[in-house]
């Protein structure tokens, strides 16, 4: 069970409501990690350079210093593994998460047509 302190502000984010979608993304968070690990650079850049590989998926990283723009650039000047990406690609084949809240904020097809 992932408890957040207090003021946390995921305790506002709908998304992190959802508990099982922690248990979910487990499998995904500790392969990031190790992949991480192994290339010496933060999950995040692994999930970058993941994403970069799919021809369908634009990835657009967020940052608020610029020690995370430089990570974010550096995850484009190394390549994962054909076996790392494999292992990306199947723990999120099956990967469910819980989107209730999306369909509540998102607007109707009735209203995007007014």
């Amino acid at each position: 069970n992932t408890v957040f302190p207090e003021k946390d502000f995921r305790n506002q984010w709908e998304l992190f409501r959802h508990k099982e979608n922690f248990t979910n993304s487990r499998d995904l968070f500790i392969a990031l990690k190790e992949i991480a690990t192994n290339h010496n650079v933060s999950p995040a850049e692994v999930a970058i350079n993941w994403l970069l590989k799919d021809k369908e998926v634009i990835p657009i990283p967020g940052a608020k210093t610029r020690n995370q723009i430089e990570s974010n650039i550096h995850a484009t000047t190394w390549n994962l593994t054909k076996d790392e990406i494999s292992r990306l690609n199947a723990v999120t084949d099956n990967l469910e998460i819980n989107l209730d809240w999306f369909d509540r904020i998102r607007p109707k097809e009735e209203e995007k047509e007014e």
